[in-house]
C-alpha cells in the first residue's frame, strides 16, 4: 500500500482515542502511589536481610571472642598467662557485644516497618498515608524469636498475642494481624477504611473538617500523628 492511501486510512480512522493511548501512557495516580509503597517494602526488605546477613556474622565472631575469652580466664591462674592479654580479649568482646545489639535492634525495627510497609491490607484497604500507618501500627508488634528466627508479633490493647485464624494455636502472622486488629479492635476503623473494606470507607466525609476539639479530619496527617494515643483509646474520632 502506497503512503497517500496510508494517509488516508489514518484520516478516515480518526485520532487515537483515550483508551488507546493509555495503553503506553503514564500510570495513574493510584496506581503510582501504589507503585511507591511497593518499592519502599521491598527496599525495607532488601535492607533488613542484608542487617541480617551482617548480624550473624557478629554472632559467629562474638562466640569465637567469647571462646578466646573463656580459655584465657582458665588458665588466667597459671604464671605464664599475662593478664594484659585477658583484658584486651574480654575489652573486645564487650566491644562486639555491643555492636552486635545494635545490630539486633535494627533488625527488630526493620522487621516491624516492613510488617507494616508491605502490608496488602493497609495498602488497598485503608485511606492512610505510609508514615500515619507506620506510626499508628508498628507499636502493636514487638519482635520475638521463634524457632530460631526473628518474627515480628502483634498484641491486642490487653497485651495478648493476636492469635491466628487460619492456623489456629499459633500467633497471627503479620497479614492476618494486621486485618484482624484493624477490623476488629481499632475504635476508628470505620474513619480509616476505604468504602467496601468493612467500614464507611471515604464516602462523603473526605472533605470534612474538624468542628469539634475531639476531632481531627480523616486527611489531616499530622494530626492523625500527634493524636495516635487518643485516637487509639477513642477520645478522638477522625471525620
Amino acid at each position: 500500500m502506497d503512503d497517500s492511501k496510508k494517509d488516508a486510512l489514518a484520516i478516515l480512522a480518526g485520532p487515537p482515542t483515550n483508551k488507546e493511548q493509555g495503553k503506553s501512557g503514564e500510570p495513574d495516580g493510584d496506581d503510582a502511589r501504589l507503585q511507591d509503597k511497593e518499592n519502599e517494602a521491598a527496599a525495607l526488605r532488601e535492607k533488613v536481610n542484608s542487617l541480617a546477613a551482617a548480624n550473624e556474622e557478629l554472632r559467629v565472631r562474638n562466640k569465637q571472642l567469647a571462646a578466646q575469652v573463656e580459655q584465657v580466664a582458665q588458665t588466667s591462674g597459671k604464671a605464664d598467662t599475662p593478664e594484659a592479654g585477658s583484658t584486651k580479649n574480654t575489652a573486645a568482646a564487650m566491644r562486639l557485644a555491643e555492636r552486635l545489639a545494635k545490630r539486633e535492634e535494627q533488625i527488630r525495627t526493620l522487621l516491624v516497618r516492613n510488617a507494616v510497609a508491605s502490608s496488602k491490607f493497609i495498602r488497598e484497604k485503608t485511606l492512610l498515608p505510609p508514615g500515619v500507618a507506620l506510626d499508628v501500627f508498628s507499636r502493636i508488634f514487638t519482635v520475638e524469636e521463634m524457632d530460631g528466627k526473628l518474627v515480628p508479633v502483634a498484641h491486642l490493647p490487653t497485651g495478648e498475642p493476636i492469635m491466628s485464624r487460619i492456623e489456629p494455636g499459633k500467633p497471627a502472622g503479620t497479614e492476618e494481624a494486621l486485618e484482624i486488629y484493624i477490623l476488629n479492635h481499632f475504635p476508628e476503623r470505620d474513619s480509616i477504611l476505604r468504602g467496601g473494606a468493612g467500614g464507611s470507607g471515604a464516602g462523603g466525609n473526605q472533605e470534612r473538617r474538624s468542628a469539634t476539639p475531639g476531632s481531627i479530619a480523616r486527611g489531616d496527617s499530622r494530626a492523625f500523628s500527634k493524636n495516635l494515643e487518643a485516637i487509639a483509646a477513642g477520645t478522638v474520632s477522625v471525620v
